[in-house]
């Protein structure tokens, strides 16, 4: 008898340790596509906080995982600096409206930081091939001197 009952407390332990989150809430919902997601609810009425040794437990309230990135606000070069198309297929072209490029270049980036091309800019407009790179977002980072002048997001469509 001492083992049914220790087995059926050990069922109704696991069972509650292994239910999924959720949340009491009068609606809501959740979107997903390939630039991104939204998750949203409305109404919840039970919450509740928790505190224990290095963390905090918030039942009741929509939390979901947030990615930020942070992009350098830049001082105006003086100069336009563009990129087009945006989003790209094939090739872009960096258009920089300035009459010396003594030691510009541009860089592109994945998101991972990854460094993926690096080539001197030596005209009015360049071209950028992303025929080979796989759809995806792109950082591209305009250089004088080694010092960054402007900073693009890139998207490479099919």
């Amino acid at each position: 008898m001492k083992h049914i009952t220790g087995l059926v407390l050990l069922l109704a332990i696991s069972h509650g340790a292994l239910s999924a989150q959720q949340v009491i809430a009068a609606t809501g919902n959740h979107a997903a596509s390939s630039s991104g997601s939204v998750s949203w609810t409305i109404g919840e009425s039970i919450t509740k906080t928790l505190t224990g040794t290095g963390s905090i437990l918030t039942q009741g309230f929509h939390q979901t995982s947030l990615t930020i990135t942070i992009m350098n606000e830049l001082p105006d070069p003086g100069y336009p600096v563009t990129v087009f198309p945006n989003p790209v297929s094939f090739n872009a072209k960096l258009r920089i409206e300035k009459e010396k490029f003594t030691k510009m270049e541009y860089l592109l980036y994945d998101m991972n930081g990854t460094l993926l091309m690096r080539k001197p800019v030596e005209a009015i407009e360049t071209e950028i091939p992303f025929s080979t790179l796989l759809p995806a977002t792109y950082i591209l980072r305009i250089t004088k001197n080694l010092i960054e002048v402007k900073t693009f997001k890139i998207i490479k469509s099919h």
